[in-house]
């Protein structure tokens, strides 16, 4: 599935309204390492290693928009597919975001049919123990005590659904919003 994360971050970068696609490659955002560590026939599937967020600071000081893909390569340089959940929180964490949205298919974590408008890290652990969070939903979550855990303020996960659904995201009056 496909990630997508606005991050408003508070060390005064703002987002511009100028769109630049990226991939981690690109002025190595991120590289990573391959998570099969055999020697003769690594995956391409992989996770991060290293950020560098340089390249963002100067594209959004100058009122660019990045959009990146979460493709990039190791040290060596092999493609890596990497977890874009994963990808996006870590760049969240090293930007010192105050917020981080993440946009999704569903309206948020789900229990049962309604939408849980606030939860904490304690709670998650609840209620995967529960089995209320399950299925792909639980490296999200996951991903998002790490961020938080890494100095990210607040996490918002929902839907884009049209006009104002990113600022009732933000706001919270909307989607699910995760605070230490």
């Amino acid at each position: 599935s496909t990630s997508i994360m606005y991050a408003y971050c508070c060390n005064g970068l703002n987002a511009g309204d100028m769109n630049v696609g990226l991939t981690g490659s690109d002025g190595r955002i991120f590289t990573g390492a391959s998570v099969d560590k055999k020697a003769e026939s690594p995956s391409h599937t992989g996770q991060v290693t290293k950020v560098n967020t340089r390249l963002l600071e100067i594209l959004v000081r100058e009122n660019f928009l990045p959009v990146i893909g979460s493709t990039s390569m190791d040290e060596e340089g092999m493609a890596l597919n990497i977890n874009a959940d994963d990808v996006g929180f870590k760049l969240a964490a090293h930007l010192r975001c105050a917020l981080a949205v993440f946009l999704s298919d569903i309206p948020g974590i789900l229990k049962g049919k309604e939408v849980i408008r606030r939860i904490t890290p304690a709670r998650i652990a609840e209620e995967i123990k529960a089995g209320v969070i399950t299925g792909g939903m639980i490296p999200k979550v996951k991903s998002v005590v790490e961020a938080l855990d890494s100095g990210v303020e607040q996490v918002s996960i929902g839907q884009y659904r049209g006009r104002g659904a990113l600022e009732n995201l933000i706001t919270g009056a909307c989607g699910t919003s995760i605070t230490n």
